[in-house]
């Protein structure tokens, strides 16, 4: 027998005459000198094939591709790729499919990772200032100059003082971005003393017009003697004077008492007797003693002095009193 080109490589279907070489002593079946058969090549299936991803993709806003590349081992395969294309972030599975001499599927799955936001812009929209409630800064935020989606937190606060609060990626987007933003103090007049005092021997309070007791504390503002004393009253952390001062000095003082209309009595009667003498007194103001010192009331020769008492310590003002030696 004989038979035509059995050379086919790719695959498909084919037919193949046979030839009889000696027609005289051998027929086929039908009385013929020669037969037709057909024949094929099946496509390779391509289920195994190892798939390998070249991109690395990251959310970008835009539909981006999922390049593959596909190998079977001993063969150059021919294959189209499908639902390798998306815009979100997310995990997809993209197909090849055989083309020309191969058939069959295979998968491979690929990742749009989210963007990450920790380079982000934040802008605060709020100035805020201690009220007493709580208070809510408000912000917005850009990445490479566009916006995104994100939650926000740590961005309540009621007390003045200075936090951070942080927004975090959703959506596409993934990580944290941070900001610190400031409650400010609340600005309050500073009080101011009223009232005049002068010493009277008992402890005396200052008075103050504007003290507000529960934002304020006071020290120094008790006295007994007649000097100068200074009241410093101090905020607590929510509040502030002018000039961001957390506490004031307040100068007060108290008056020493003035003697000038106080009660003298002469202590001794002066009799001459050639020699140096002293009249001794007595000084009550409001039926108690007070601090004084005594000039001029001494003498020797009959006649009449004046003498003088000048208050001292917490007392001031004087007096003058006559006084004799008979």
């Amino acid at each position: 027998m004989t038979y035509s080109d059995l050379s086919n490589t790719d695959a498909g279907s084919y037919k193949v005459t046979v030839s009889l070489k000696d027609t005289d002593n051998y027929t086929f079946t039908g009385n013929k000198d020669s037969v037709e058969l057909n024949w094929s090549i099946s496509k390779k299936d391509i289920s195994s094939s190892v798939i390998t991803l070249t991109n690395s993709l990251t959310y970008n806003g835009s539909e981006q591709t999922q390049t593959a590349t596909a190998s079977l081992t001993g063969f150059d395969i021919t294959y189209d790729v499908s639902n390798n294309k998306a815009t979100d972030a997310g995990t997809y599975s993209l197909t090849i499919t055989g083309t020309g001499n191969y058939t069959g599927t295979a998968s491979k799955e690929f990742n749009i990772a989210k963007k990450n936001i920790s380079s982000a812009v934040i802008t605060l929209t709020n100035t805020l200032t201690y009220t007493g409630s709580e208070q809510t800064q408000l912000i917005s935020a850009t990445l490479d100059g566009s916006s995104f989606t994100y939650d926000v937190s740590d961005n309540k606060q009621t007390n003045a003082g200075t936090y951070t609060l942080t927004i975090t990626g959703n959506g596409n987007y993934t990580g944290t971005a941070s900001k610190e933003y400031t409650v400010g103090k609340k600005e309050v007049s500073k009080p101011t003393v009223s009232g005049s005092y002068t010493y009277d021997g008992t402890e005396m309070t200052v008075n103050l017009t504007g003290f507000d007791s529960s934002i304020m504390t006071i020290s120094g503002n008790k006295g007994t003697n007649a000097k100068d004393y200074t009241a410093v009253v101090t905020l607590d952390s929510n509040h502030t004077f002018s000039n961001n001062k957390s506490s004031v000095d307040l100068s007060w003082s108290i008056g020493k008492q003035d003697i000038s209309n106080a009660d003298v009595t002469l202590d001794n009667t002066l009799d001459f007797n050639g020699l140096e003498q002293s009249e001794e007194v007595t000084v009550t103001l409001n039926g108690k003693s007070v601090k004084y010192v005594v000039t001029g009331n001494t003498a020797t020769n009959v006649g009449t002095y004046i003498l003088t008492i000048t208050g001292i310590d917490n007392y001031t003002g004087t007096i003058t009193i006559e006084y004799k030696v008979n």
